[in-house]
């Protein structure tokens, strides 16, 4: 195992990134930015043993700080939506930097995404990254802190731990934003890619601008049921005239886990690499999302991002939770701490 670092480039302020490339024992790969905790490659072996990059994203810290996709990015302080961009605690209303829409997305145009944070590599395999989130930045009370481990193991799997803290109540939903081609970033689509989601219902949705209605949403014989393997291209045109779907432009939508405390939720399998992604984590959800809005993006090393090209699953709380009084509490009180995990683990067939 080992760590090296290198300069990636620098801020529009003139602050530098580093990028911290962690090696296995085997050879493989991933490595992570200091500018919003980004995790740019993952560079792993298909069934043949040829080693390839299976996570989109860019070459440059301009094109990072531009990123609308959140390629790689640890996004917060609320991952997802929040209706209207408000939210009361306390009895205190809230109103937030809305970017989506009259909505709150992904914690704000300033959100984490966008931040440098102070790093510290802890041992061989191991990258520590950590933000304070000042009182009020984007809106939300308090000063908050995230602690991210980066850990990149030799069975291949990335382990994400987040501790986070707070000096005064408030709200937090964090997630990983990370895309993936099992086959290859840039190698065409996800559509043939199999897919299995360990989850009963999905939370439903009532427009294009993807507000939960506060329904779960019973998955069976419609074409958001992944409890067993299914290929994404054929679930996608079996469900071409559900709503949820219409909305999203193909699958976004947060998905109820099955069953408490650490466990598997995903299965990916990458169709012609070989390639298996397993998704493993203690939150109550995951967002399933197939790139439904990439429009020839140029990614990195000259690959061209197109719609499909990729897909994410972002464990996380529920969307718009705060405002919901049937999901999981979001609240975050002060002196309390969070702490989360969540596993992506890659092997072949």
């Amino acid at each position: 195992m080992s760590i090296n670092s290198s300069i990636f480039g620098r801020t529009p302020d003139g602050r530098d990134v580093t990028e911290y490339v962690i090696t296995n024992t085997k050879g493989a790969s991933i490595s992570v930015l200091d500018l919003g905790a980004i995790l740019r490659t993952i560079i792993v072996p298909d069934l043949n043993g040829k080693p390839g990059d299976v996570t989109l994203g860019y070459d440059t810290v301009e094109e990072y700080f531009n990123n609308t996709a959140y390629f790689g990015a640890v996004v917060g302080r609320f991952a997802n939506r929040i209706a209207y961009g408000r939210f009361t605690l306390n009895g205190k209303q809230y109103v937030l930097n809305a970017n989506n829409g009259e909505h709150a997305l992904h914690g704000g145009p300033g959100g984490f995404h966008i931040k440098v944070w102070d790093t510290n590599i802890i041992n061989e395999r191991t990258v520590r990254m950590t933000y304070t989130s000042a009182d009020m930045e984007e809106g939300y009370p308090g000063n908050l802190t995230v602690q991210l481990d980066y850990t990149f193991d030799d069975d291949n799997a990335i382990i994400l731990d987040y501790l986070v803290t707070t000096d005064a109540d408030t709200i937090h939903n964090i997630t990983h934003h990370a895309y993936f081609n099992l086959n290859g970033h840039g190698e065409g689509s996800i559509l043939k890619h199999g897919l299995v989601i360990n989850a009963d219902a999905v939370t439903a949705v009532s427009s294009a601008a993807s507000i939960p209605t506060g329904e779960m949403r019973d998955v069976g014989g419609t074409a958001f049921d992944f409890r067993k393997k299914q290929i994404i291209g054929e679930m996608l045109e079996m469900g071409r005239d559900d709503k949820l779907i219409e909305y999203g432009q193909g699958y976004d939508i947060n998905y109820v886990i099955q069953g408490e405390g650490y466990r598997k939720c995903a299965e990916v399998t990458g169709g012609i690499s070989g390639r298996i992604m397993e998704v493993f984590t203690d939150q109550p959800g995951v967002q399933l999302y197939t790139g439904n809005m990439m429009y020839d993006m140029q990614g990195k090393a000259g690959a061209t991002y197109s719609v499909r090209g990729g897909f994410c699953l972002e464990t996380q709380h529920f969307p718009d939770s705060i405002n919901q009084s049937g999901f999981p509490s979001v609240i975050l009180r002060a002196g309390n701490t969070f702490s989360s995990k969540t596993v992506y683990r890659f092997s072949t067939v």
